[in-house]
């Protein structure tokens, strides 16, 4: 029976567990990792592909796949690791850098924006025959709507193919570095960073982007930002344990907030119910891979008017043009700092029943009927 990832990821005991065509998934104590398996000369044969997470199923497979076409041509060498692909390299680096990985949340997030943005592109390409043309496919389309991303993307791809030639695996000049190469063809950060701004919906497609998003962990972690203009790691992050049901608040801790204050949330009724549409799954209420926080990329993924970041932009702009709640309330709900001390008595002494009704109206508005939708706007 082939694997699945939701198998691998409940495998407890040590033993190899075969997936097909001479791919096996190999557990001892805290190590997992992929090995192929192939006869010689009525001889087996077996090398290690990589290690689990860093290399994914559909990955092995892959390598799996490349390693035994080249083994039944008889293709210039019997180990099938001698031909280093862009993956098995980045696996490679993954490994050896492991040590210095400040978290594992860091780890499976570095190898998380490689196999979304460069594996599809280069995944199974020679490390050897990577050129320059390769990488700005995989960073043009990304570099001015998200250009925090894409560097680091540029970044983590040059990282292994600098690997790549400390180890003799590649020859020519590294095709993602970024000084005296990329430089000149792409326009830098800083100066992107004066001219673009986290887009904001406008606030009168709010109801549709919610009714939109899909009714899975995803969609529901994107309505329930929208519904608390929070910002995307507060509510990726969010645990169970930070809502309090009964009191209908949700308590973010000053660890998790970009002020370092806590920050008290009224939660709606259309906040309550998305919480109460999502399983109990985990710690978090919104998990991602391994019990992890879901990752900003598989969040901003949801949504395509706006950035995720730009809903505080459109809850703000609601507040301004179509309510009578005044400015100081919306500050006070997005946790903004106020400079002003006048002002930041004002929010401090401001009831949480006050911010409740503004949260309510928000999340009324956002989850209004076509009917209602049609008399408000025409």
């Amino acid at each position: 029976m082939n694997l699945t990832t939701k198998t691998i990821q409940a495998i407890k005991t040590n033993g190899r567990y075969s997936d097909g065509n001479g791919l096996y998934f190999v557990k001892r104590g805290n190590s997992t990792a992929w090995c192929f398996r192939w006869m010689k000369n009525r001889k087996a044969h077996e090398t290690t592909l990589g290690h689990f997470p860093a290399i994914s199923l559909a990955a092995a497979r892959d390598l799996a796949a490349n390693a035994k076409f080249r083994i039944q041509r008889g293709i210039s060498q019997s180990r099938p690791e001698a031909e280093h692909t862009f993956a098995s390299t980045a696996a490679a680096y993954f490994d050896a850098h492991a040590p210095a990985w400040r978290s594992d949340k860091h780890a499976t997030q570095w190898m998380t924006t490689l196999e979304t943005y460069a594996f599809p592109h280069i995944g199974n390409h020679s490390i050897n025959d990577i050129t320059t043309d390769h990488i700005l496919a995989i960073i043009s389309g990304i570099w001015i709507a998200k250009p925090e991303t894409a560097s680091r993307v540029r970044g983590r791809i040059e990282s292994v193919i600098d690997y790549a030639t400390s180890r003799g695996w590649r020859t020519d000049e590294n095709p993602a570095r970024w000084k005296g190469h990329l430089s000149n063809l792409l326009p830098s950060r800083a100066k992107l960073a004066r001219v673009t701004h986290h887009e904001a919906a406008n606030w009168r497609a709010m109801p549709d982007i919610l009714a939109n998003a899909p009714e899975t962990t995803t969609g529901r972690c994107l309505r329930l930002l929208a519904l608390t203009a929070t910002r995307s790691a507060e509510a990726r992050g969010a645990t169970w344990s930070e809502i309090d049901t009964e009191a209908r608040t949700w308590i973010i801790p000053g660890t998790r907030t970009k002020n370092g204050n806590t920050h008290i949330i009224p939660l709606s009724d259309a906040a309550m119910a998305v919480l109460a549409d999502q399983p109990r799954l985990s710690t978090f209420i919104f998990p991602g891979r391994f019990n992890t926080p879901m990752s900003d990329i598989t969040l901003a993924s949801t949504l395509t008017d706006g950035t995720v970041h730009g809903l505080r932009s459109t809850f703000r702009t609601w507040v301004q043009e179509s309510t009578n709640f005044p400015r100081e309330l919306a500050e006070a709900a997005l946790a903004h700092t106020n400079p002003n001390k006048v002002e930041a008595a004002y929010a401090r002494s401001t009831t949480i029943e006050r911010r409740r009704e503004l949260m309510q109206a928000w999340g009324r508005f956002c989850t209004q009927s076509e009917t209602a939708k049609i008399l408000a706007f025409g």
